[in-house]
């Protein structure tokens, strides 16, 4: 069963493809990941580790931590 910390980690990936306007296919491929593994992310059944994580976050343009995470998904 997904935790709210893996649902909110998938929102965040969600929320950053949607406001670059992208497909899950396009997206996983910015991200260098799978599309599948990417759904799996976004509706918060896998995870990855924080070190994984930080990595998608980072070619995604987005934070995971600290105030700044909202700001970044949103521009």
């Amino acid at each position: 069963m997904a935790t709210p910390k893996d649902k909110y980690f998938g929102n965040l990936l969600r929320s950053r493809r949607e406001v670059l306007g992208l497909s899950q296919t396009a997206f996983a491929k910015m991200l260098g990941i799978d599309r599948t593994q990417l759904a799996k992310y976004e509706k918060g059944t896998h995870v990855p580790s924080v070190d994984y994580a930080a990595g998608i976050a980072e070619a995604g343009g987005f934070e995971l931590f600290g105030s700044e995470t909202t700001k970044a998904i949103s521009a």
